[in-house]
Formats: C-alpha cells, structure tokens, sequence
C-alpha cells in the first residue's frame, strides 16, 4: 500500500513537471514569442531555466514605461505579493514622478537587499518605452546579491528583462523574459528550481496582471477627466 501510494505521488510530480508546469513557466507567451530571441537574452547567454510570460494591455508603450521603470523596494513596488517582495508595503498605484528615471549601471533595491546582502538588482539596459533589463548574481554560500563580473564559487546568476512590443495602435504586448544560470552545487540547484523556477510562475503572473490593471484604470480615468473637461467647456444653451 505505502509503494503504491509513493508510486502515484511520483507519478503526479512527473506529470506536473513534464505537462503542467512549462505551461506555468509560460503563461500568457505564444508558442512564437517563447521560441524567439529577445532582447536581453544575452546577459545570461547559457541558461539552465528560461521562462517567457507575456500579457495584452490596453495602452501604448508610453502608457506602460513610467509603470515599469519606477519599480524597486523602498520606490513603487514590484505590482506582485507585497509581504513576499517589497517588505509588506502595498505596491503603488499611481505613476510617482520621483521614480521615473535610472540609467544602465544604477540598481534597483529588491526585498533581499539589505545592508549586508547587497543591492538588488543591476540595471543592464534601459531603452524608453522599448525594454528595461535587469541582471542579478546571487552568492548562495554568503546569502548576499553582488555585482562583481567574476562568479562566486556557488551562485545563481538571473536576467529580468521587460519588453514592449506594440500589437497596434491601441494594444502592446509586454512579453518578460527570464534566464537563469546557476553552479553545479546542491544548494544552488535547490533553490533555483524551487524559489526562483516555481516561485517566479506565480509571483510573476501577478505582477503582469496588476501592472494591466494599474496601466488599464489610469488611462480610462484620463480619458473621463478628458471628457468631463471637454463638457465643462461647451456653451450652455440660452
């Protein structure tokens, strides 16, 4: 009984490993855009993971961009699970001008990013209104994020990079790549498959669902202030 029973639990992870879950790493992409090179994939240029999420909004690029490039923990937020990634403070829900630029070089604070752990996360490219990339390298051994170019000895190196794509005049897909690399160490392996492969299907859908509905809600509220200003400006009738 107890072979059978540990039989079919291997048998629902094989199942969920093999059917389940590169439609989770996936969601939201086409078979076409997860296929296809994109931009950023060479900042890890031999990865072990690769995930592609993708999402349609209602709103053009330049609608998107001030939503993405103000994102971070201590700034906007990361739009996802607040108590797991920006220390329990709700993401924000409006554009914060204080927050709308950085250059390729700076970083952007993440949730591990303590004094001692480090900064977060490298910006690696940064071109308006067309793709933000974001590289981290994590030492596993020193629990601690760096920014050296030379590896630590146990690592997980990953790249976050966020694209914009128009569909048309009025839609854009935001397609988000993920690439991860990591050492042929226990604990490394461990964790980029646990936290970083399965953890990232699921805060990662949120965050592109959130930043539709951020993006989506800003812009018909711009378009009622628009209309109502218009009607506050016709002539009234005699």
């Amino acid at each position: 009984m107890k072979l059978r029973r540990v039989g079919l639990i291997a048998a629902l992870i094989g199942l969920y490993l093999k059917v389940l879950h590169p439609r989770v790493r996936n969601w939201g992409a086409s078979e076409e855009e997860i296929s296809r090179h994109l931009p950023g994939d060479g900042f890890v240029p031999d990865p072990k993971i690769t995930a592609t999420n993708a999402i349609t909004i209602h709103a053009t690029p330049a609608d998107i961009w001030p939503w993405l490039v103000q994102m971070g923990t201590g700034r906007a937020g990361w739009y996802s699970f607040d108590m797991l990634d920006n220390k329990g403070v709700s993401s924000a829900d409006e554009i914060i001008p204080d927050f709308q630029t950085f250059e390729a070089g700076g970083m952007i604070p993440a949730q591990i990013a303590t004094e001692s752990q480090g900064k977060g996360f490298q910006v690696v490219a940064c071109e308006q209104e067309k793709a933000l990339g974001l590289l981290s390298t994590w030492d596993v051994k020193e629990r601690k994020s760096v920014t050296d170019s030379d590896l630590p000895e146990v690592y997980l190196r990953r790249s976050w990079v966020f694209i914009l794509e128009p569909a048309d005049e009025r839609f854009t897909r935001l397609i988000v790549r993920t690439r991860t690399a990591y050492s042929a160490h226990p604990l490394a392996v461990s964790m980029a498959h646990t936290v970083l492969d399965s953890g990232q299907a699921v805060m990662q859908r949120k965050q592109l669902l959130n930043i539709k509905k951020r993006v989506e809600q800003k812009r018909t509220r711009d378009l009622v202030e628009v209309i109502s200003k218009e009607d506050e400006e016709l002539p009234t009738s005699p």
